[in-house]
């Protein structure tokens, strides 16, 4: 992995996939090697929250009872 100073106070972070583990309902029939668009449904988190591809939110995330403040760093 790679990391490089992004922005002032970011981070950009670059890495290397070696190795993925799909549950097989999802792989493409024709194709097992690859993922099937239409069967896969990621769980997305978006500022400490769940959504779906739909855009609404899925679930409760346990994050999300943390306060923000406790994320930032002591100055």
């Amino acid at each position: 992995m790679e990391a490089r100073p992004f922005n002032g106070n970011a981070w950009a972070l670059e890495t290397t996939i070696e190795r993925i583990h799909a549950d097989e309902q999802i792989l493409a029939k024709d194709e097992p090697d690859r993922v099937d668009p239409d069967a896969w449904r990621p769980l997305i988190m978006s500022f400490q929250r769940f959504y779906g591809l739909s855009g609404d939110q899925v679930g409760r995330s346990r994050l999300a009872e943390i306060p923000e403040s406790m994320y930032r760093p002591s100055r």
